[in-house]
């Protein structure tokens, strides 16, 4: 299920999940009039589906739920300007990111999945964080 935004830049942007070869990319497209290309932001042999794009106050955020290495799913949240990507992963499995900016500030929801299921609200505001379990 992709997803799409425009970019500060004016290009239109495509965030997919791709699977070729047995391995599984997360694929970033930019489409503009000029111009269509896509770049890989993400591959794994491990399962990876559930993009979410923005682009907010000139930057654009991806996330998607991907499979860690302790076999949970996790949020993998993409900051474009910095090619940064961190890995938010939880003590169960984490998946259907929503992503929404304002102020400044990054908020991201997902679902979590332990012993019930919740959803989860994380604002970023820099390098502070604050995490709100929003119902279980």
């Amino acid at each position: 299920m992709p997803c799409a935004a425009v970019a500060a830049d004016g290009s239109f942007r495509i965030l997919y999940t791709l699977l070729q070869d047995n391995r599984w990319y997360v694929m970033l497209a930019a489409v503009s009039k000029e111009t269509c290309g896509s770049q890989v932001l993400y591959s794994s042999d491990a399962l990876c589906h559930q993009p979410a794009l923005l682009c907010a106050e000139h930057e654009l955020y991806a996330a998607w739920s991907a499979i860690d290495e302790t076999g949970k799913f996790a949020i993998h949240l993409y900051k474009e300007s910095s090619k940064a990507l961190r890995v938010i992963s939880e003590d169960s499995h984490c998946f259907r990111p929503a992503l929404a900016a304002e102020g400044g500030r990054l908020y991201l929801a997902y679902d979590h999945f332990g012993r019930q299921q919740s959803a989860v609200l994380r604002v970023i505001d820099g390098l502070e964080e604050q995490r709100f379990c929003l119902a279980s």
